[in-house]
């Protein structure tokens, strides 16, 4: 084979390695950005958890949670809404908040249930 054909073959073929590691770069980039991302949603619903409960372990059975109490423990900006208590399983429930936080793989949801009153107190917590 010539020289100017092997120097040819070589050219071509560092620029298709080129080409094919910039690609791999790329996807794996992307990949970081997905599983940062997800990481993050479910980190802020996680820890939104954890302190609904740790504050319902805290008062004990003989001084409730209220609803007030509830709000400023949320982290992130969860979508709320209002869902069907009778969803819960959970006789004497008059009212329930779904917390969603979307992620790109899934989505993280806290469901509170309240009971009857201006300031109502907690009465199930429901994590999924």
């Amino acid at each position: 084979m010539s020289a100017s054909k092997e120097t040819s073959a070589k050219k071509t073929l560092s620029t298709v390695d080129l080409v094919i590691r910039g690609f791999l770069f790329v996807v794996l980039a992307a990949l970081v950005v997905v599983a940062i991302l997800e990481f993050g949603v479910r980190g802020q619903a996680t820890a939104s958890h954890k302190a609904v409960a740790d504050l319902m372990a805290t008062a004990g059975e003989d001084k409730g949670v209220v609803k007030s109490q509830i709000k400023p423990l949320i982290k992130g900006t969860p979508k709320l809404e209002s869902v069907d208590p009778k969803s819960l399983n959970t006789p004497l429930l008059v009212s329930a908040e779904r917390y969603t936080w979307p992620g790109l793989i899934r989505d993280y949801s806290l469901t509170i249930g309240y009971s009857l009153g201006d300031d109502p107190e907690v009465e199930v917590v429901d994590a999924k």
